[in-house]
């Protein structure tokens, strides 16, 4: 709410870049391991989880989904749904508008799909710390 109505926009379209850059089948198969299955809404709301962590946190979790095996949390612990709508609603709230929708990449998942009967052994650290997987 501090930021200029510009600025809420500039950070709208930064969110929905990362948002892209994140669409990974290595990552949807670290958060399918985090809560023991992941639909695509639960994807997208990882992927809002851990943009919402920091940059540090985001490009080492693109990097390697199993650095985030210290910190993450899963979906039922915490809420991972609704930090996308905060620009959004931050700029309805300033300027009585709807956000502008300027930003609109290409969504294209990337990587290769990963299979729901052997994703546990791609990521064993998660897999212990969510489904006490050795």
């Amino acid at each position: 709410m501090t930021l200029e109505p510009s600025d809420i926009a500039k950070f709208d379209n930064t969110f929905t870049a990362l948002l892209a850059a994140s669409y990974d089948y290595k990552l949807w198969g670290a958060s399918f391991v985090i809560n023991g299955g992941c639909s695509d809404d639960c994807f997208h709301y990882f992927r809002q989880y851990v943009i919402g962590q920091g940059k540090e946190k985001f490009y080492q979790t693109i990097k390697d989904p199993e650095s985030c095996v210290s910190w993450i949390k899963s979906e039922e612990e915490d809420n991972w749904e609704g930090l996308q709508y905060s620009a959004m609603e931050a700029y309805k709230q300033k300027t009585g508008k709807d956000l502008p929708k300027i930003y609109q990449p290409k969504f294209e998942l990337k990587g290769k799909p990963f299979d729901e009967e052997t994703v546990m052994k791609q990521y064993p650290k998660l897999a212990k710390k969510f489904m006490g997987a050795n």
